[in-house]
């Protein structure tokens, strides 16, 4: 659903640039600016939470670029090695996918919940919030 406000910026800004539709360096420069695009815009979230850390959210938006980014490495590499697309490659995408929302959100969420107690917040015990998946894992 965000994906729809912040695309067309990316779209202007590839134009701008002169790259031509359908490359990898318009690709990629959307794919960034959309990212930066929502980070900024999670920048009000921030202010509001602790106006000392503003921009605390913009490493995890980055972040994300940077694993598509990986990932689409990863299947180029896979595909001119000949691997060919199948029920178990499309797994492991979910399964990386995942892992990926796993590892990065918590540091996310760590640096809001400290933002927030930083400015007299209380942090919510977490036995009070519903299992994190990362959780069910680790307790499994």
């Amino acid at each position: 659903m965000h994906a729809q406000y912040v695309a067309p910026f990316g779209k202007r800004l590839t134009s701008f640039i002169g790259f031509k539709s359908g490359t990898n360096g318009s690709s990629y420069t959307q794919l960034y600016a959309g990212f930066i695009a929502s980070g900024i815009t999670h920048l009000a979230g921030d202010a509001v939470l602790n106006p000392a850390r503003i921009g605390m959210s913009i490493p995890f938006f980055i972040y994300q670029a940077l694993a598509i980014t990986f990932e689409d490495m990863v299947i180029a590499t896979a595909r001119r090695a000949g691997m060919k697309e199948t029920i178990w490659t499309r797994v492991l995408g979910y399964v990386w996918v995942i892992s990926w929302f796993i590892v990065t959100a918590p540091d996310w969420v760590s640096v809001i919940a400290l933002a927030g107690v930083e400015t007299g917040g209380v942090v919510v015990p977490f036995q009070y919030l519903p299992p994190s998946l990362y959780g069910i894992l680790i307790n499994f």
